[in-house]
């Protein structure tokens, strides 16, 4: 799916106007149109990332116009919060529903999250591997 769809696809499911992207993400409705239309193509970092949020969707899915693109590239970089090392991390199709669903959180909402994925990191149960075979 080309850029174009899918922002047009997500505005209407969401029920949005352009006025409403244009809003959020720091334009005016006309260049929303534009994007749909596909007469502007390049989108800027910062709004690409502000019409991942509107649109709850990874700003990967722009980037790549479409997630299995995205996926298709393998490793993607980030850097952790003191910059003094890189961390690469695989687009996981299971975790795209969860990751959907931790965007709409507020702060405290992102805080209880990361409690209970810690409560469930303590049980061997849910987590992918035993911590002692790790070590041997």
């Amino acid at each position: 799916m080309e850029v174009k769809d899918l922002i047009k696809k997500r505005r209407m499911d969401l029920g949005l106007t352009f006025e409403q992207i244009g809003d959020y993400v720091g334009v005016k409705k006309g260049t929303v149109q534009k994007w749909e239309s596909g007469f502007i193509e390049n989108l800027r970092r910062d709004k690409i990332a502000k019409l991942a949020e509107i649109l709850k969707i990874s700003p990967l899915e722009i980037i790549y116009d479409d997630i299995e693109k995205a996926r298709d590239s393998c490793d993607t970089y980030c850097i952790d919060e003191n910059r003094s090392k890189k961390v690469s991390f695989n687009i996981n199709p299971e975790l795209d529903k969860l990751i959907i669903k931790a965007q709409q959180l507020n702060p405290k909402g992102i805080e209880a999250l990361e409690k209970q994925a810690d409560l469930l990191l303590l049980s061997d149960e849910y987590r992918k591997f035993d911590l002692i075979e790790e070590a041997i």
